[in-house]
Order: C-alpha cells, then structure tokens, then sequence
C-alpha cells in the first residue's frame, strides 16, 4: 500500500487555498488547509 504524502497548507485567501487544495490532492497528496497563522500553529502542535 502506498502512503499518500501529506501537505499542509496555510493561506488566507479561501479561493485560492482551495485552489491549491485540490491541485495538490489530483496529484495524489492529502492536504490541510489552515487559514491563519494561529490556526496553522495549533494544527502542528496536535500532529507532530
């Protein structure tokens, strides 16, 4: 079984992180998508 790659992506544009999140996820990656720095922060600390 192959293990996708994960990505994780911090914009504050929604347009454009969705964008992004579904170019990333066509080219086999699993995406996160944070829209601020407070909430990208909080993400890493919980999946470290």
């Amino acid at each position: 079984m192959v293990r996708k790659r994960r990505v994780f992506v911090v914009e504050d544009h929604p347009s454009t992180a969705e964008a992004v999140k579904r170019y990333l996820e066509v080219n086999g990656y699993r995406v996160e998508v944070a829209s601020d720095v407070r909430s990208a922060l909080r993400f890493a600390r919980t999946k470290r």
